[in-house]
């Protein structure tokens, strides 16, 4: 060992003071460092003997003495360059408290626990040397002990350094430093394909569920508006038979008394049902073609009634083209002269007129103590028809001397 030939034969060993070792050999006496294992062979011709095991002593001033056949020899190292350190030592490490391949630098996210055994060799005074050490990456700065083993537990993943330094004198600077460099990977689900593989699996997801719930809330409108328009198509349907019930009984009446004037008033009655089934197929209408079949209607009436029948239609020119369904005032009306008492006496009194954005349909109340046939859905059939298109709902009141019907009209557009 020491790095001396193989024939060389040992004598006596002493360390010296500076953690050297010295050796009086066969050939001679050798300086060694253990660090390096380098001898140094400093004197050659002391005819040293086997007989002369163990005549190397060492003095209070760290002097050598070597007695030899012939003399007494005195050695004492003086070259600064000869004073060494510990030489630091990894001596074991072990992984999950199993002995590790010091050669693998890489371990799974489970294999976190990493214990270091350390020593040094320093032969003057072994008890004195201290150690320091740090792991990159854990340790924010050197961590000075007195131990041989070293913990790390629960390391989390990431790139690590462990670095061992040993001292016999507490001067740490220049330095050998021992290294060992190792990585703990990250578990996969921490790994960057399968963070992107989810990634894109909840978008895939996120896609498909927006796109389920935009197909369902479509189907749902769809739904919705068949059911809307099957709901109006009723309500619309409804309008003629109602209007022409109350129309016949009103010819009826006329043709009794003046059979001129019911050709007139059939020629009239043709020409609002040709206005009426040109707007049939319509939602809405404006307000002011609403007017045109209002006053065609009146003027209907007017034959029947003459002045016991009295209106009056005041609708400023601003919402003349906001939509309105068709015959929906026509309808307020008709309601009107169905249900109240028209004489002389007591003429009925029907005012149009608008306020804002809204139409008021009033008349004077005297009801008749005895209804006329009904079907029941003129007024409702309002209220229905301005949910359904306008999501809007009509005002009624009815005093104990009026009758009024306020209709909110929304903004204008294209009909």
């Amino acid at each position: 060992g020491f790095g001396l030939k193989d024939n060389v034969e040992i004598y006596s060993i002493k360390g010296d003071p500076y953690g050297n070792v010295l050796a009086l050999t066969s050939e001679g006496m050798a300086l060694i460092n253990p660090r390096y294992k380098v001898p140094r062979y400093y004197l050659t011709d002391l005819n040293l003997e086997s007989d002369y095991v163990n005549v190397m002593s060492v003095d209070s001033d760290n002097q050598f003495w070597i007695g030899t056949r012939e003399s007494m020899i005195r050695f004492r190292e003086s070259n600064e360059q000869n004073r060494n350190q510990p030489s630091t030592i990894l001596e074991q490490i072990l992984v999950m408290l199993e002995p590790g391949d010091t050669s693998r630098h890489e371990y799974p996210f489970n294999r976190n626990h990493f214990t270091f055994n350390i020593s040094s060799i320093w032969l003057q005074q072994p008890d004195a040397v201290s150690f320091r050490y740090k792991l990159d990456g854990y340790d924010m700065d050197w961590v000075y002990t007195l131990n041989r083993t070293l913990v790390f537990s629960a390391l989390q993943p990431g790139d690590y350094t462990f670095r061992l330094q040993s001292s016999a004198d507490g001067n740490w600077e220049n330095l050998e430093e021992i290294t060992y460099a190792f990585t703990i990977l990250p578990p996969f689900w921490q790994r960057w394909w399968f963070i992107a593989g989810i990634i894109v699996l909840i978008s895939l997801i996120v896609y498909l569920v927006v796109k389920i719930r935009i197909n369902a809330l479509r189907r749902r409108e769809l739904a919705m508006r068949e059911k809307v328009q099957s709901q109006f198509d009723t309500l619309r349907n409804q309008v003629n038979p109602h209007f022409l019930f109350n129309s016949f009984n009103t010819l009826i009446s006329i043709i009794g008394t003046d059979q001129n004037g019911a050709i007139d008033y059939v020629e009239k009655l043709s020409d609002y049902f040709r206005i009426v089934l040109e707007q049939r197929e319509k939602d809405v209408i404006k307000v002011g073609e609403e007017l045109e079949l209002v006053k065609n209607y009146l003027f209907l009436q007017k034959r029947r009634f003459g002045d016991n029948l009295q209106y009056e239609i005041d609708v400023a020119q601003d919402v003349v083209n906001c939509p309105i369904p068709p015959l929906t005032i026509q309808i307020l009306i008709e309601n009107a002269i169905k249900h109240n008492i028209i004489s002389r006496t007591k003429p009925l009194r029907v005012v149009v007129r608008s306020v804002g954005n809204k139409i008021i349909v009033s008349n004077n109340l005297q009801e008749k103590l005895t209804r006329e046939p009904s079907t029941g859905i003129g007024l409702e059939n309002v209220r229905n028809r301005f949910r359904i298109l306008f999501n809007k709902h009509i005002e009624v009141d009815k005093s104990a001397d009026t009758f009024t019907v306020v209709l909110p009209l929304t903004e204008v557009r294209t009909i």
